[in-house]
């Protein structure tokens, strides 16, 4: 029913391949939306499993009346070449006067997040050499 709020859970497990590998994740992009032509999306959530089975949570407002079979959740997978293992998908009508930051959420995730990562060291090095560095500053009294 409209101003319902919908949520949407998956796992997903991302397996190393092809260009992603260097960081361990994949990536993705996961849709609540209308079926049919309109495809009028009510809610979204860029996805980004790693290593290890992540749930994902994707919350949605409904903007119109659906019946059975009238939305769906649609997975975007073709950003990068990965190989992603998914399964538990469910989505839940939960009604309508929910409140929405009660809700579980996912954390967000990002590609070189981890404190290791390779970027990190060179980025610590430009840091101490650009942002900690002597600065000379020099006042002209430009007054005559």
């Amino acid at each position: 029913m409209a101003d319902d709020t919908l949520i949407a859970t998956r796992h997903g497990l991302y397996n190393l391949t092809d260009l992603a590998s260097q960081y361990g994740v994949g990536g993705f992009n996961a849709i609540i939306q209308a079926s049919g032509p309109k495809w009028i999306g009510i809610g979204s959530t860029d996805v980004v499993p790693g290593k290890e089975w992540t749930r994902v949570y994707i919350h949605a407002q409904a903007v119109q009346d659906f019946g059975a079979g009238e939305y769906e959740m649609t997975l975007h997978l073709g950003s990068q070449v990965q190989t992603l293992e998914i399964g538990g998908i469910a989505m839940l009508n939960l009604g309508p006067n929910v409140d929405v930051s009660k809700l579980p959420c996912t954390p967000i995730r990002y590609a070189g997040q981890d404190p290791d990562a390779p970027w990190r060291a060179a980025a610590a090095a430009r840091i101490e050499n650009y942002r900690k560095g002597d600065l000379r500053v020099r006042v002209v009294d430009t007054r005559t």
